[in-house]
């Protein structure tokens, strides 16, 4: 059984069997910025596809690198035909690049193990970032799961600094030790 999969420049689509059928430890998607409106959706699916092959692979992955792979997202976002959350019950590894708005719903199904995990989020845009501060706080707010996240860089360009409640963050190359208090 497969149960490392990376992949750089190619794409295979999302509904591939792969994704449901081996239990994959480590999966890495990574194209350039801004090739993958030269990718159609006919070769990586749609956004519910993603959803769908996540969920699949989910309960094994400890590792999890997509950049520039995720499909847009139907608009409005309540055509997204998947509800729920994603279970990453060993995920110690994450990264996401990807627009904000296509980031922000895959980013606010996905629930996270309690113990050490590395995330690092690039995001192109301000559009949708709300829903992933919102989620980044929820992570850290609720105190009767210790998680312990080793580190976490959140890089949205055009920005230089993000605030969540408590904690100061790595945002690129600048470092905000402005620290909001929540209350």
């Amino acid at each position: 059984n497969l149960r490392k999969l990376g992949l750089s420049q190619v794409v295979i689509p999302w509904s591939h069997p792969t994704f449901s059928s081996s239990p994959l430890t480590v999966l890495i998607l990574t194209t350039r910025q801004y090739s993958l409106p030269d990718i159609s959706n006919m070769e990586l699916g749609d956004f519910d596809d993603c959803l769908s092959a996540l969920q699949s692979s989910a309960p094994t992955l400890e590792m999890l690198q997509l950049k520039w792979v995720i499909p847009d997202p139907p608009i409005p976002a309540t055509n997204i035909r998947m509800s729920g959350t994603i279970q990453f019950p060993r995920l110690h590894h994450l990264v996401i690049a990807s627009k904000t708005a296509t980031c922000s719903p895959l980013f606010s199904r996905m629930a996270f193990p309690g113990h050490a995990c590395f995330m690092e989020l690039v995001l192109d845009g301000l559009t949708g970032l709300e829903p992933i501060k919102a989620k980044l706080c929820e992570l850290f707010a609720d105190d009767s799961v210790p998680y312990t996240i080793g580190s976490l860089r959140v890089d949205v360009q055009h920005m230089h600094s993000l605030r969540l409640m408590g904690y100061a963050v790595d945002v690129g190359d600048h470092y905000s030790d402005q620290i909001e208090s929540g209350g």
